[in-house]
């Protein structure tokens, strides 16, 4: 089965391959391809770091039945996605044309500017959501963090975009000291938070430069940046099981965690413990009602529908929330096929508008969109099927208002490049005059 499974999702994504192009600009191949590299790696390396100690003191234990019956469930995800992005676009004929790579890119000082007044946006919304005194020193890992905020997750995720939107400002040489406060400021804030978003924070400030001025510099600077997150990934884990927490007590703490062990042995942990969450929740976790998985897709607000009823029973404890395949398979086949096939539809969308907006010169929204999907990915293994498709309507909502603003109310700013053609009604100034007339016959013979 297992075996038969993997088959399947490797002819599945040879296919999305053909119809998406470039693996690192495809939604759909970036989740699919996460979640296979997630069950791949599971199924051979979780049992020998179930000795160290990470995830917030978690340690789930896995027999080899448990380990197939996980793999099976996530690859079965996998090909679900692909399966429904794969069939939008044969039905819409939808096929993403060659697109320039995602980087080099020219932007008008005007739409800098505009970005740099942009950037602290999300911030502010974190700081009001969330309120500025709990994130500087609060008695609880998150207040009332069961039920969750609309408000302060959805600025998160887009607080992680506006990371990648420094970077790419710092690329551009625009106002490098404001930038790099702001910077500094979204790390404190995620490290106040006890958020693993932090460990995201140097990779895309990385990505962001580079994006914006891809030289041998900010190439080799990805090296570095890239195994900060990897060493930061542990860190937010290793405060959390604290007394007391933000900034300030985290600060006080930081010393004692560093010179302990931390990071690097137990970030594999950190990273492939979502497959146990997911075995946990789907086979071991006791059953909940069907309901509660329309519940985690309706996209109202949380106090709207009472999420904050609902949640504490989708969790494996105070810390730990259930994984959101792992809910599916607790709910049942038909959920997961059903579920992850619609998950494909919208990726499908938001992998052509990746491509549209590359292919126009707007690679700023294809960057932001490329963000929300990795935390998708993330949400989908480690936390509760809600948080993720709540990255799905941002990410939607994102691609329809940025199509309908560069489409509708700003058609002549598209430039003719990156592969878009220009009508033949217009001409290049630089084009020679065309002739009046008849053309003058052409002289044969030889030459005077």
């Amino acid at each position: 089965m297992s075996a038969l499974t993997f088959g399947v999702f490797v002819a599945l994504f040879a296919l999305a391959h053909r119809r998406f192009g470039s693996v690192y600009t495809s939604p759909v191949q970036i989740v699919s391809g996460g979640l296979a590299v997630l069950a791949v790696m599971g199924f051979l390396v979780y049992d020998s770091l179930t000795g160290l100690r990470g995830a917030a003191g978690i340690r789930l234990m896995m027999t080899p039945a448990d380990k197939r019956s996980a793999f099976v469930l996530i690859m079965v995800t996998a090909c679900a996605i692909l399966s429904g992005a794969i069939a939008t676009s044969l039905l819409t004929r939808k096929k993403r044309a060659a697109v320039r790579e995602l980087a080099g890119i020219d932007v008008s000082d005007t739409a800098l500017n505009i970005a740099l007044l942009l950037m602290p946006l999300p911030l502010i919304l974190i700081l009001v959501g969330s309120g500025a005194g709990t994130i500087w020193r609060r008695d609880e890992y998150i207040i009332n963090h069961l039920g969750g905020s609309l408000l302060s997750a959805g600025a998160a995720a887009f607080g992680l975009g506006a990371v990648a939107g420094l970077g790419f400002l710092w690329g551009k040489h625009k106002a490098r000291m404001l930038v790099l406060v702001y910077a500094v400021a979204y790390l404190a804030v995620f490290f106040g938070t006890g958020s693993r978003r932090l460990a995201l924070v140097p990779v895309l400030f990385g990505v962001g430069a580079f994006v914006a001025n891809p030289t041998r510099l900010t190439r080799w600077a990805l090296v570095p940046l890239a195994a900060s997150s990897v060493y930061l990934i542990g860190l937010p884990l290793a405060m959390r099981t604290g007394t007391e927490h933000g900034i300030l007590p985290y600060w006080n703490r930081l010393p004692a965690v560093l010179g302990g062990e931390l990071p690097f042995a137990v970030t594999a942990l950190n990273i492939l413990v979502g497959f146990a969450i997911i075995n946990t929740t789907a086979y071991l976790a006791p059953a909940f009602p069907t309901s509660d998985i329309w519940a985690s897709l309706n996209p109202l607000p949380s106090s709207l529908m009472g999420w904050a009823d609902i949640a504490p029973g989708h969790r494996l404890n105070y810390f730990t929330p259930y994984a959101g395949i792992g809910e599916l398979g607790n709910a049942g086949w038909p959920y997961v096929l059903f579920v992850g096939a619609v998950l494909g539809v919208a990726l499908c969308y938001l992998d052509l508008s990746v491509g549209h907006f590359i292919r126009i010169g707007q690679q700023a929204v294809a960057l932001l969109l490329l963000c929300l999907t990795l935390v998708l990915l993330l949400f989908l293994t480690q936390y509760n099927l809600r948080a993720g498709f709540r990255m799905v309507y941002y990410g939607s909502a994102v691609a329809i208002f940025a199509r309908w603003y560069f489409s509708a109310l700003r058609p002549r700013h598209f430039p003719p490049r990156f592969g878009v053609r220009r009508p033949r009604t217009l001409r290049s100034r630089h084009s020679p005059p065309r002739s009046r007339g008849r053309r003058p016959p052409l002289r044969t013979g030889r030459r005077q």
